[in-house]
């Protein structure tokens, strides 16, 4: 696919490198992936609306995991973009990536989406980069508020390997009864191209920082209920901030997965 032949690309800032999305099979499958010229971003898009939505996954995860929810979106005249985080996917590895690098390279990506909705890491991103990228609304899936100090490197680095280790196939279908069988796959697809040194500079510059949606910007929470990562005093202060809250009964921390029409309902007046 190119240029000519695919998809008109509409309000980039950058040209595009487009080609056929990684194997996928079945329904969800993006209408094409493309990849920024400095190769910095990776991205799969759904849809050729005149409007933009962007989509942020979570630590570990890539943006194949909002297969079943990009491609509803782009029925209502979206273009959906979901990015693959520095080190995850199909984005290069970055020892040295920072959040400033990556919001410098989502603006680059996807100038003043419309919507944008970033889920556990993706949203503390989102947090960072709404202003900047001139969002119109964002939506903040599962994020916290706030994220501890730094533990040491060494035991970092170990955690996330041992994490990473894991997360096979046969554990996700064993521990996550309520994911679909696409869901775990691409789960463990995903963690498989996960590199630990690049999140742990990524998360390590997120750490020992408040991360509140920004003011001025429509912001819409959605909390699996309960949740392990904003605690009930989080819900008021978002609510004193004048983010809407919306919940739903027990998802998970990646809320969707189990959950698409519930999803999708909490979604109603923001896309």
């Amino acid at each position: 696919m190119n240029p000519e032949s695919g998809p008109r690309i509409r309000d980039l800032s950058v040209l595009a490198q487009i080609h056929d999305s990684r194997p996928f099979r079945g329904p969800g499958k993006p209408t094409y992936d493309w990849a920024m010229p400095n190769e910095r971003l990776h991205a799969h898009v759904w849809g050729d609306g005149s409007r933009t939505a962007l989509l942020l996954h979570g630590q570990f995860g890539d943006g194949l995991m909002w297969w079943e929810i990009a491609p509803r979106i782009a029925t209502l005249g979206y273009r959906v973009i979901a990015p693959d985080l520095p080190g995850h996917g199909r984005s290069p590895r970055d020892p040295q990536a920072t959040v400033e690098s990556t919001v410098e390279g989502l603006v680059k990506l996807c100038p003043a989406p419309e919507i944008a909705i970033g889920q556990s890491l993706g949203g503390l991103i989102l947090a960072r980069s709404a202003e900047r990228l001139k969002v119109q609304r964002a939506v903040f899936v599962d994020v916290p508020l706030r994220l501890p100090p730094a533990r040491p490197r060494d035991e970092t680095n170990q955690l996330l390997a041992e994490v990473k280790a894991q997360r096979t196939l046969k554990w996700l279908r064993r521990e996550r009864p309520h994911w679909n069988d696409r869901d775990c796959e691409i789960e463990a697809e995903a963690v498989e191209m996960f590199d630990v040194t690049t999140a742990l500079s990524l998360v390590g510059s997120l750490r020992g920082m408040e991360h509140p949606p920004p003011s001025g910007i429509r912001s819409l929470a959605i909390l699996p209920m309960p949740s392990e990562h904003v605690a009930p005093g989080d819900v008021a202060q978002l609510n004193n901030l004048g983010v809407e809250v919306r919940e739903i009964p027990g998802a998970g921390h990646t809320v969707w997965y189990g959950h698409v029409d519930e999803f999708l309902h909490a979604l109603d007046g923001w896309i």
